[in-house]
């Protein structure tokens, strides 16, 4: 893996009730942070590498998810690195958690499905909404 010195252009969105940092790299992918994704939902950050690094992951996520080839990463605003993972594999890694009884994992994955819906609602009745 190799490391970027570029700083990611960045947005901060709230995730129930933490700051998220969402990265944006130059061809339009996202990318959250490692250890923010593990804290939204009271996990520790080994908790995505062990997720990683599973038969589970490999077997039935890893085919779906983006993974990037970059170990580490700057976000505008901020001197230290991250180390970034996609969207889909941070929703693969709380899906994982929420099915293995983690109640922050659940309301979380439940909270993103309604947004998503309507987010979608709203663009198929006003497409001038994005």
């Amino acid at each position: 893996m190799e490391k970027s010195n570029c700083k990611l252009p960045t947005a901060t969105i709230y995730l129930e009730d933490t700051l998220v940092d969402i990265g944006m790299f130059p061809n339009g992918d996202y990318c959250l942070n490692q250890a923010q994704v593990a804290q939204v939902i009271g996990e520790p950050l080994a908790s995505i590498t062990q997720f990683l690094d599973s038969e589970e992951f490999k077997v039935n996520w890893a085919s779906r998810c983006q993974i990037f080839d970059i170990s580490e990463v700057y976000l505008e605003g901020s001197t230290k690195p991250i180390v970034p993972i996609s969207i889909n594999v941070a929703t693969c890694y709380w899906q994982n958690c929420a099915v293995a009884g983690n109640e922050k994992a659940n309301e979380l994955i439940l909270t993103l499905m309604m947004n998503t819906l309507c987010g979608k609602s709203t663009f198929t009745f006003d497409p001038t909404q994005n």
